[in-house]
């Protein structure tokens, strides 16, 4: 009976210092767990707080916006006011102004009518000025093929002879890049190779174009030039009106 008296002791003895540290665990999370809650709450009141401001000042603006939205009130009515009366008394006035706008209205319809009408007049200019682009077109190509063909017939030809003295044509950098922007040649392969050479004459079988007024108006110094694309090269080639000879290539 000792014996089993003094296991019982051990084992009550044991068992109440497990439950006495999980006491102390469990009292340990109690104060931690406050001291948290205790942090968030001062934490929300000082929120609270905060907010409890912001409403104050929002009220106070909103009650001045108030103020200025009567004040505005007021001064709208008696601008409302003199603009009934002067209304009443620039009545005459604005009949006037109505038959004015209204003869004006008529003016603008007559004048739509005619720039509708000039409108159609230039493009049918337009429209013939692009009908004889393309017949200048044919020419040329019809003029390059006869002379292909007089050269495959090995058939003498006589080139144009040059009372002017050459004068290789000075482009700036500039106008260079505005020659190329405005042709915008590409090379291709199967392209036909001209040789064309700076002093000398352009090749007969080279179709010769007139500049474009649009080019010359950007680059003067090409007026009444001619001009072939070299499209092997990439190139624009600028000929002389006077003796054929090409005078840039571009």
């Amino acid at each position: 009976m000792n014996l089993a008296d003094a296991l019982q002791r051990g084992i009550g003895l044991r068992l109440d210092r497990r439950f006495a540290a999980v006491h102390r665990r469990i009292y340990l999370a109690l104060v931690v767990l406050i001291i948290v809650l205790t942090a968030m709450g001062m934490t929300l009141w000082f929120e609270l707080r905060h907010i409890q401001a912001d409403v104050a000042r929002t009220r106070a603006e909103a009650d001045a916006i108030k103020e200025r939205a009567d004040d505005q009130k007021v001064r709208l009515g008696r601008l409302d006011e003199k603009f009934q009366s002067y209304a009443l008394k620039s009545e005459p006035e604005n009949r006037q102004i109505a038959d004015h706008a209204s003869r004006l209205s008529k003016l603008d319809e007559k004048l739509d009518k005619n720039l509708a009408e000039t409108a159609r007049v230039i493009q049918g200019v337009a429209d013939q000025g692009t009908q004889l682009e393309k017949l200048a077109e044919k020419l040329d190509k019809d003029f390059a093929k006869s002379q292909r063909s007089v050269t495959e017939s090995k058939l003498p030809i006589t080139q144009p002879k040059s009372d002017f003295p050459l004068a290789a044509m000075n482009l700036t950098a500039e106008e260079r890049q505005v020659i190329r922007e405005f042709f915008g040649v590409r090379q291709k392969e199967d392209a036909t190779r001209f040789d064309a050479k700076v002093g000398e004459i352009a090749p007969v079988s080279a179709p010769l174009y007139p500049v474009p007024n649009l080019l010359y108006e950007q680059v003067p110094k090409l007026k009444d030039h001619r001009f072939f694309a070299d499209e092997v090269t990439g190139t624009v080639v600028i000929v002389s009106p006077f003796d054929n000879r090409v005078v840039a290539i571009v």
